[in-house]
């Protein structure tokens, strides 16, 4: 965080005495930091995956199972407590897991009395938050990992990892849906590709870019001879 303030300081005194034209690509880069969308880069994978000693949340957006809302727009996420119509529960959780089962939340598990009480969503417990939001952005669509890979290679065969923008997603895949609107691109990668993983089963290594200002900067890739899996 350090080296993100120092940087964000440092543009700020370039702009000073900057010709107009490198200051519009410092201000750009300065602008990248200012993205909420940008703010999960600061959280260690471990500590996103909620594999560090500590309770384990789930975000709720719509009424929909979206396990973080890494995926969504965060632009346009709005925190019903701070509105006339707060979270209330009970309350029914769709979209749970790839089969869209509904899950009874009766209340947030880090609010019950009962100091163990958990919920369970697929083979998660949850025994932390239950973290409402409501998405008000037009026309979005919301997917599983999953429904995004047989969309995008509907002909891959094998195991795949999955990760969203820097994070692996290393437990819970299933529960996790996207903003599909909010993809900026998507990189197929095979483990036969990468030196110390040659010599064991393969797999594959599916990268979700979402429409950050810093993955906006991006070159998309050009498929890598990997098309045939389209």
């Amino acid at each position: 965080m350090n080296r993100i303030y120092g940087f964000a300081a440092a543009c700020a005194l370039c702009l000073a005495c900057a010709s107009s034209a490198e200051a519009q690509v410092i201000k750009n880069f300065y602008e990248i930091y200012q993205d909420p969308n940008d703010s999960w880069d600061t959280s260690w994978t471990y500590t996103f995956n909620r594999l560090t000693p500590s309770s384990k949340n789930v975000d709720v957006v719509n009424g929909i199972l979206v396990k973080s809302t890494i995926g969504l727009d965060r632009h346009y996420l709005v925190d019903p407590d701070t509105t006339d119509s707060p979270v209330r529960f009970p309350m029914w959780v769709k979209g749970v897991g790839n089969n869209n089962d509904s899950v009874y939340v009766a209340e947030t598990p880090d609010m019950a009395e009962d100091e163990i009480a958990y919920v369970m969503f697929g083979n998660m417990k949850c025994n932390g938050g239950v973290d409402v939001y409501r998405y008000t952005k037009e026309n979005h669509r919301l997917v599983s990992l999953d429904e995004l890979r047989r969309k995008c290679y509907p002909k891959l065969e094998g195991d795949v990892l999955y990760m969203i923008n820097k994070h692996f997603i290393m437990v819970y895949a299933d529960l996790y849906k996207v903003d599909e609107t909010f993809i900026n691109h998507i990189e197929l990668i095979n483990s036969q590709d990468i030196d110390v993983l040659k010599d064991r089963k393969p797999f594959w290594i599916l990268r979700i870019f979402t429409k950050t200002d810093r993955n906006n900067w991006a070159e998309i890739p050009n498929g890598y001879g990997l098309d045939k899996y389209w």
